[in-house]
């Protein structure tokens, strides 16, 4: 499966610079996952491993029940299948399974990003350690109060 991420410019003031080649400086944006989708030229039979498949499989089985419902065809074959018709053939005979094919494949590409960077931002979460748990019970005091029901302690 074929996925390009680029960055995107951002609203956010900035303050560092990147200098291009030929000595003209812009601003540093800051990073911003960007998805971009293929078009019909993107399809390409079977283009899910049988790996990517299972994974996605959750995501196949909506997108095939929700063109069954309004009495469209289901797709899976063609993204899971590698003998599964070739664009020139879908465009032809097919063209709204082609047309879903492709939609189920952006789908699918971009559960894979953000699959990814909840990875990515779980990654760079700093993991406490066992000593800076919090515990979860309460702490219990030090110094022992009299309780009101107790004598008052007496000097010798």
């Amino acid at each position: 499966m074929f996925t390009t991420i680029v960055r995107r410019r951002t609203t956010q003031p900035v303050r560092r610079f990147h200098t291009l080649p030929g000595g003209s400086a812009v601003p540093a944006a800051a990073p911003a996952p960007v998805l971009l989708l293929p078009g019909q030229g993107g399809y390409r039979p079977g283009v899910l491993s049988p790996e990517e498949a299972r994974q996605t499989a959750g995501t196949l089985r909506r997108v095939a029940a929700a063109s069954a419902a309004v009495g469209g065809a289901d797709v899976v074959d063609l993204l899971t299948d590698p003998g599964a018709p070739s664009l020139a053939d879908l465009v032809a005979t097919a063209p709204e399974r082609l047309h879903l094919a492709i939609f189920s494949t952006e789908i699918v590409a971009a559960e894979a990003l953000r699959r990814a960077l909840r990875a990515a931002r779980a990654a760079r979460r700093p993991q406490p350690s066992a000593s800076s748990r919090p515990s979860p019970w309460p702490a219990r005091s030090t110094s022992r109060a009299a309780s009101p029901a107790s004598p008052p302690a007496t000097a010798p």
